[in-house]
This record gives C-alpha cells, structure tokens and sequence, in this order.
C-alpha cells in the first residue's frame, strides 16, 4: 500500500512488533503498510470515529489482511482488551495535548508497551516531557513536510533518560544532528512564526508572555545558526 510521507515517516519508525496498536489510525493505512512490510505480525487499528472506522475495515478487507488487522471503534486505548497489551503504539494525526490524555487514561497499556511512535500535530514539547515522565525515553526523530505542514514524529522506548533542556523541547535532540535538510526550514519556519507573534503581542495582545516568546525565539536563532 502508497501511504502518505507523513504516515510512512511514523511507519518506518515503527520496530519488529509482534503486536501494533494504532490509535487514532483513520483509515487504517499505517497498520496495512507495517504489516504488509513484514514489520508487524497482528495489529489492532482503532478510531473514535464509526466513519473512519468502516473506511479502515474496507483497506483491511480490500488488502487481504482481516487475519491480521482487526480493526475496532472506540475512544483512545480504551478498545484494547483486558489482557491485550501491544509492544508498539502508534498514535498520529492528533494534537500532542489530546495525546498524553490519551497514554494517562489508558497508562497501564502504555507503561507495559516496549515502543511508542507519536507524531503530535502540535505541542510536541508537552509531549516530550511526558513521555519522560513515564518511563521512556526518545530514541529517534524524523521531520517531513507534507501539503504546506512540517511533521514530527518520535520514537520512544523504555529506559531513563537526561531531562530535556529547553532547546531540546523546542527543536528536539536527535534532529539538530541529524543533517536532515528539512530540519533548517523547519527551524525558519519556526522563527517566522514567533516573531510574528511578538509582533502581534506588542501591538494588539501586550498581556501575553512576551518575554517567554522572546527566551524561546533566541533559542531557535541560536540553533538554526549551527545547524
């Protein structure tokens, strides 16, 4: 199966597991791709939403793969059965708030999993520093941009960790180093995006932390002048 470069940037994460659950899995794409490439021996693919799904039970059906997909509709971790517990998890498409909300409500299956693949849509670092809080630690990043969006993804496995400093919350730890081309654009963008908001804050928002923007801007200028 052709997935999206923001879903196969998660998928290609993803290590051998013996059982994936993908929550949150839309139409079921990034279950279909892992097990089709071998990565994966049984998946459960859930969402919250009836519609998506139904869309991902037809992929599973259509891909020949109902023996080893089962697809579920329910909230978070939630359709996972009692005695169920996954040794990867795989969230996306969702914002970073929503997605510790989500490993806290459901914490027992998540503390027992050996991986976990995140890729929030925003507030990466609330995510970050959750995760080590509960007793992972990031082991890789990936950065892609896709329809006018840069992605983010994390792969998180057992194990302490340093705590994040607070340019790692901002750019990450891996992908200062990594030599990724995307990751300077990234860091632009980035900047553009909070000069703007000083700018905005001075003139119309002077109740906003400006000076907290402004300790976070300087951080990304700094990096972006060694990437």
């Amino acid at each position: 199966m052709k997935i999206s470069k923001r879903l196969k940037m998660s998928a290609d994460l993803v290590p051998e597991s013996v059982l994936l659950a993908d929550i949150g899995t839309d139409h079921g794409y990034l279950p279909v791709y892992v097990v089709e490439k071998g990565k994966v021996k049984q998946a459960v693919a859930s969402d919250i939403s009836k519609g998506s799904a139904e869309k991902a039970y037809e992929n599973v059906l259509s891909s020949r793969l109902s023996d080893k997909i089962e697809v579920r509709c329910g909230n978070g971790l939630e359709p996972l059965k009692p005695d169920e517990f996954p040794d990867t998890i795989v969230l996306t498409g969702m914002g970073g708030v929503l997605m510790t909300e989500i490993l806290d409500k459901g914490i027992e299956k998540a503390k027992a999993a050996k991986c976990l693949v995140l890729q929030p849509q925003h507030n990466i670092d609330k995510v970050m520093a959750y995760i080590h809080s509960i007793g992972f630690k990031i082991t890789a990043e990936d950065i892609t941009f896709e329809q006018g969006k840069y992605y983010f993804a994390l792969k998180c496995e057992k194990g302490a960790d340093l705590p994040y400093s607070a340019a790692d919350l901002e750019t990450g730890r891996f992908l200062p180093k990594s030599g990724n081309p995307l990751f300077k654009e990234f860091l632009k963008s980035k900047i553009k995006k909070y000069s703007e908001s000083i700018k905005t804050a001075y003139e119309k928002n002077p109740e906003t932390d400006i000076q907290k923007l402004e300790e976070k801007l300087k951080i990304l200028k700094e990096v972006y002048e060694d990437a």
